[in-house]
């Protein structure tokens, strides 16, 4: 519920906001004072109690041979909700690079491993074995790098509809194939 204009000229800013100042109310004044302008955010209280996110854009101005507040308030509610995305998807994206990096750093303690055990077995067909092992390990590894470019890209193109099925199949045949697994899908049209 909006102010009607009559009750916006008998309040104060105090009466509408929540004090709650970025940055603080003091640096702000001072700001102020300094350069005779300033920009800040802090909420605004609407007649029925909700709370909201402004920008004031706030100048000292003569006026009549008197100094005055001019200042333009601008409701910042989806530039916030904008921003909260952004953050939380860059913290999914930097958790997905700490599994990422983890998981390699896991992959090459294995092949070191793999590596020291063919420097100590005798028969060449255990040490074939064994760099087989470390091939399917660097594979991994390789398609783990690819999808780290995927996720770099991620926020970066036009979001688009993706029809489910041939992600599914995609994904299931870079699944090793040993021992062999069947995959039936039913999501015919389905998209995310």
């Amino acid at each position: 519920l909006l102010y009607t204009r009559e009750e916006l000229l008998a309040m104060s800013p105090v009466d509408i906001n929540t004090r709650a100042y970025n940055p603080p109310l003091h640096e702000v004044m001072k700001q102020l004072q300094a350069t005779g302008h300033a920009t800040f955010e802090t909420e605004h209280r609407c007649k029925d109690g909700t709370v909201f996110p402004v920008e004031i854009n706030t100048h000292i101005i003569s006026w009549k041979e008197k100094k005055a507040l001019l200042s333009v308030v601008r409701n910042i509610t989806e530039r916030k909700e904008a921003e909260e995305k952004i953050r939380v998807m860059n913290s999914k994206l930097a958790l997905m690079n700490d599994v990422t990096y983890q998981d390699i750093q896991n992959k090459l303690t294995a092949i070191r491993g793999y590596i020291d055990l063919c420097s100590r077995i005798s028969g060449e067909e255990e040490r074939m074995k064994s760099a087989e092992k470390i091939s399917v390990i660097l594979g991994s590894i390789y398609a783990l790098i690819q999808k780290t470019k995927e996720y770099q890209r991620m926020g970066i193109a036009k979001p688009l509809w993706v029809d489910i099925e041939p992600v599914v199949l995609f994904q299931f045949s870079s699944i090793s194939d040993k021992p062999p697994i069947v995959l039936e899908t039913d999501v015919h049209g389905l998209q995310i």
